[in-house]
């Protein structure tokens, strides 16, 4: 038991909280008229203005929910508890509204969602206390009524702490996907740099052997090796800064050689378009790695997830400074909020960034989904 109340208090913020939203704004308009409603229609109301701050201030307090969830709650519910506080020493019933109870259930969903564990546990004592004066402090106490209130604040409380587990999930999956691309990314800087080396090592065997008998080839042999140093210097100056910040150890490397190979072998009657333009010529192995990788997992997904897709249409494109690949499918129109591309273009996306480049990817503009990168020819 020990072990968990540590656990709860030491639980951070969780992250991300959005900023409020037309969804926010619905939601304050909404209650603002089910809170006037209230206000002009129930009767058995006292202290009937003290009592309409009281819900405004819960429905004011909605607004930052994400931001500051614990001082949320202290501003919606602390009100409520010093009005029943005051209805009780004047031997007063009922002084607060009955759809001052909505926000504050929406408050503790956002207090698990967003808290810490300390801001939990101080405005959860926050809510047990409003809870129990509201149906205690008055003229006829109501105990029973006191426990049954607690099933709803606990459903709201229950739901906060699922999702936040579910958010916690997807956030270790995206960071796993993210470390994953920097191995592979590790990786292909080891085939790239192995690949140099034995060059180089085979031009110098050949440069001892020759020594003797034909010095314009040891010369040749000696401008290759410092030509081949130099490029494998510089790849691994590129890869290394790149993965400087999380670097990991060691798939056969592909470049824009293989894009065209895509329109092959795809089940389900897909048919694959690949269209090259421009200048693909002297691209930095790491960037034709990540254009096949993209225009790969693009394909995939669109074989896998797109509804009644039959062409996937993929374009490559360079020029003087970058390479653009762009990957979009004729499958049904897609909501954004509701598609799952899956965890493979998060890794795409942070390849991207390594490189230098950028990663997009939504519906298209008509129909199916669209990924787009762009990626500097060398970095």
């Amino acid at each position: 038991m020990r072990s968990f109340i540590r656990s709860l208090l030491d639980e951070g913020r969780a992250s991300g909280p959005p900023p409020p939203g037309r969804l926010d704004v619905a939601l304050i308009i909404g209650l603002s008229i089910l809170g006037g409603a209230s206000f002009l229609f129930e009767d058995e109301v006292s202290f009937r203005i003290a009592a309409a701050a009281t819900a405004a201030a819960g429905i004011v307090a909605l607004w930052f929910r994400r931001q500051h969830p614990m001082w949320a709650v202290v501003v919606a519910l602390v009100p409520q508890i010093l009005i029943h506080t005051v209805a009780y020493l004047a031997d007063r019933d009922t002084p607060v509204l009955a759809s001052a109870g909505l926000p504050g259930l929406i408050l503790v969903y956002s207090l698990l969602r967003w808290a810490s564990g300390r801001e939990i546990a101080g405005a959860m004592g926050v809510v047990l206390v409003a809870n129990f004066v509201s149906e205690t402090a008055a003229v006829e106490p109501r105990w029973p009524a006191a426990f049954a209130n607690l099933i709803p604040w606990l459903l709201a409380a229950a739901v906060g702490v699922v999702m936040r587990y579910r958010a916690n999930l997807r956030e270790r999956d995206t960071h796993e996907a993210r470390l994953e691309e920097r191995q592979k990314l590790a990786r292909e800087l080891h085939d790239t740099v192995a690949h140099h080396v034995s060059a180089i090592a085979i031009q110098a065997q050949a440069g001892q052997v020759i020594l003797g008998t034909d010095p314009e080839s040891v010369r040749q042999a000696l401008v290759t090796i410092e030509q081949t140093a130099s490029d494998t210097l510089n790849e691994m100056r590129r890869m290394v800064g790149a993965l400087r910040s999380e670097s990991a150890a060691t798939a056969p490397q592909s470049g824009l050689a293989q894009v065209a190979a895509l329109v092959d072998g795809w089940p389900g009657g897909l048919e694959v378009q690949v269209t090259m333009s421009g200048d693909l010529e002297g691209v930095a192995d790491g960037v034709e790695s990540a254009v096949y990788r993209i225009a790969q997992e693009s394909v995939t997904n669109a074989q896998r997830h797109a509804r009644h897709a039959t062409r996937v249409l993929v374009e490559v494109r360079g020029d003087t400074e970058s390479i653009s690949v762009g990957v979009s499918d004729d499958g049904d129109s897609v909501n954004v909020g509701s598609s799952s591309q899956g965890y493979g273009l998060v890794g795409m996306d942070e390849r991207a960034r390594l490189l230098g480049g950028s990663l997009t990817f939504g519906p298209g503009p008509d129909r199916g989904w669209t990924v787009a990168a762009t990626l500097p020819r060398e970095t």
